[in-house]
Formats: C-alpha cells, structure tokens, sequence
C-alpha cells in the first residue's frame, strides 16, 4: 500500500522499500521480524509517532510561531524529498536510499560508481545544508524555553521510532543495523 502522509515525505511504501534493502539487500525477511511486507506495519507506526510530533508542535508553541515552524518542516521535507528523487533518477539505486551514507554494490563500472559517489555526496551536502538553513529560520521564531520544548518533544518522537524499529528487527539484526537504519529513518522525518 502506498500512501502519503502529511508530513510531505515520499511515500510509506517508499520508506519501507528503503528499510528493507538497507537491512539486508535481498535478505530483509531474516532480520525483519513482522511478516509479508517487511517494515511496513513498523513505517505506519512511525507516522503516527510523527504525528503526534508535529500535534505536540501545535498545542505548545503560539499559533504563529507553530504556524511558522510546522510550515518550514513540511518545506524542508518537500525540498529534501525532491533531491531524493533527482539523485535517484540520475544513480539508479534502487530501492536504496541515495541520501543514506551506505552505497551498495552497484552494477556498472568503475567511473559509474565514481558518478555515484559523486552525486549522492553532493546530493547530502544539499540536504545538510537545507538542514542548517531551516534549523536556524526555526530557532529565530523561538525563546530558549520553546526551543527546549520542542528538542523534548522530538527526543519523544525519535524515542517511539527506535521502540518501534526495534521491536521489528529479530535478534540477528543486532544494534548496529538498528542505529543504521534509525539513522535513514531520521533522514526521512
């Protein structure tokens, strides 16, 4: 099932995708513990942990400044999304993720995988700096006591992420995997 969620991201069934290649390219079904679609109960929980995110960010701020913070995430979701999908079309990864920092091994030569390189660094470059940028507008809405709430409110989504991301990868998964793909996750939201 592929439905979009309100936070202006790709698409769950994107996401997924990605989880599950990353997790084990081919082998997702071993180290994933939820049956059929790997991840996808697991993507549909962490839009509901994101929801509640952005809820948090409209019950404890003012309605401007809310207005203004929840206006500049869906901008920035919007924006990484579209590098996602220029990078993506232009390497051919994939189900991969061209903004995470792990490459598989890609058919092509070696100056393919150099062009590849190339443009998904480039492609986070963007990203991080988009990152910085929105940051920065957010923080100058904000006082400090606003500031500390909202960081609260984000430790309490990424908090629920990681339950939930856990809670679907077997023991064989291990920790590094699940900080790994709670790192792609995090790029994603």
């Amino acid at each position: 099932m592929d439905r979009r969620p309100a936070s202006g991201i790709e698409s769950s069934d994107d996401l997924r995708r990605a989880l599950a290649a990353r997790a084990g390219q081919g082998r997702a079904g071993t180290l994933c513990a939820q049956p059929g679609e790997p991840f996808a109960a697991t993507v549909a929980a962490f839009d509901e942990a994101d929801a509640a995110y952005r809820t948090a960010i409209g019950a404890m701020l003012p309605s401007g400044k809310a207005c203004a913070v929840l206006t500049a995430l869906a901008e920035f979701r919007q924006q990484v999304a579209q590098i996602r999908a220029r990078v993506r079309s232009t390497v051919g990864c994939g189900d991969f993720d061209p903004l995470d920092t792990y490459a598989p091994q890609l058919p092509g030569s070696h100056g393919d995988s150099v062009r590849r390189s190339s443009a998904t660094d480039a492609a986070r470059s963007e990203a991080a700096a988009l990152r910085a940028r929105v940051n920065e507008e957010i923080a100058a809405h904000l006082d400090r006591d606003e500031i500390e709430r909202l960081i609260e409110a984000k430790r309490t989504r990424n908090a629920a992420f990681d339950r939930s991301l856990r809670a679907a990868l077997t023991d064989a998964a291990g920790d590094k995997l699940a900080t790994q793909l709670l790192l792609l996750v995090d790029g994603w939201y």
